[in-house]
């Protein structure tokens, strides 16, 4: 049976292997930012923008507006993925866990020249 002192210090061999695997899967998660080619919108620009997965991973796609904005997310070979929100009434939100690639990000609302 091991001494009180020899349990201590195999209990701290440990730690520093702990340490660095936490910080290997940190730095992953940090990696894996997904990227917007556009933020915002104004009437009578083109209502969409690309979404770029440089990893696999969750994402949470939302649209903030004062009158309410719907959204859905497309990919190139599965068509529409997600929708949220409704035009005029509710911002949408989509939380959801896309492959490494492009995706477009498609932006419904209302116009409101001037107001």
């Amino acid at each position: 049976m091991p001494l009180p002192n020899e349990v201590a210090m195999q209990k701290k061999s440990y730690l520093p292997i702990l340490l660095v695997q936490t910080l290997f899967v940190c730095a992953a998660a940090l990696a894996q930012t997904p990227s917007l080619a556009r933020t915002s919108f104004r009437p009578g620009d083109p209502a969409f923008t690309l979404l770029t997965m440089s990893e696999a991973g969750r994402v949470s796609v939302r649209a903030l507006s004062s009158s309410g904005v719907a959204i859905s997310l497309h990919d190139r070979m599965e068509g529409e993925l997600a929708r949220s929100g409704s035009e005029g009434q509710q911002d949408g939100r989509i939380d959801i866990t896309l492959d490494k690639g492009e995706y477009k990000v498609r932006v419904e609302g209302k116009e409101t020249v001037g107001k």
